[in-house]
């Protein structure tokens, strides 16, 4: 039959799993490995922070967490629910986090209620202002305080995500307002002032039109075109033809 166990175990299966005063012993880790085995039960992974428990002491001394709470099922319930995920949601005022299990995630992203996977876009690396984002926020990641790798990755994605929202935006409209500068410029009388903005236009007009070139050969998944004429038009139908297999 399948089988899934949810909540507290009260045991933990790794050394990693807990923080904080005595560490358990090898002992103890050891039978609980052997109990699951027997009950041919195997963990499910988890999103989130991976301690689910904590006594909320006052002083670090004495303050220790563990990983408790966890789901673990058998392989006949793996197979019948393939795209299960496990977060360990915000534990709000209790001392144990709860674990939220999603069965079945195309549902839910369709719905909204899963967020899209970031994706590092390769026109980022077109802007100068990419490398000092990327600093700005390895400075700020908490390394000091003891951030692992995946908290201090999800904070560079997160940096990156709201600059290329809030101050790079859409190419497309970057693309459209420099060639109507450009345009206006243009039309003006030759000037000292003018000539050097128009060539200052000139290029950051070229540099968009790449980043949209570049933008979409990404999309497209097309790797074999290193270099070419801006064909933005076959990129886009290899979008669309990707996007209908998918579906």
């Amino acid at each position: 039959m399948p089988r899934l166990c949810v909540g507290d175990s009260n045991k933990i299966l790794y050394h990693h799993e807990k923080e904080g005063e005595v560490p358990r012993s090898q002992t103890c880790l050891d039978n609980f490995k052997e109990a699951l085995e027997e009950c041919q039960l195997s963990d499910l992974g988890f999103t989130g922070d991976i301690l689910t428990w904590g006594n909320h002491h006052h002083t670090c001394e004495n303050y220790i967490k563990e990983r408790l709470n966890r789901a673990i099922a058998n392989g006949s319930w793996r197979a019948r629910f393939p795209c299960v995920t496990i977060h360990n949601e915000d534990p709000h005022h209790s001392d144990h986090r709860p674990v939220i299990i999603t069965t079945d995630i195309v549902s839910d992203r369709r719905e909204g209620l899963v967020p899209r996977p970031f994706k590092f876009k390769d026109v980022w690396l077109e802007e100068a202002r990419c490398r000092d984002v990327v600093h700005d926020a390895r400075g700020n990641d908490g390394s000091a305080d003891g951030v692992c790798m995946v908290d201090a990755v999800k904070g560079f994605a997160a940096s990156l995500q709201d600059w290329s929202s809030n101050v790079l935006g859409d190419l497309q409209k970057r693309l459209k307002k420099a060639k109507g500068e450009l345009e206006r410029y243009r039309r003006r009388s030759l000037s000292p002032k003018t000539v050097d903005r128009e060539a200052i236009l000139r290029f950051k007009v070229d540099r968009l039109e790449e980043q949209i070139d570049i933008f979409w050969k990404q999309r497209a998944h097309v790797n074999w075109l290193v270099k070419g004429d801006r064909n933005t038009s076959f990129f886009h139908q290899c979008c669309k033809e990707r996007r209908k297999i998918n579906r």
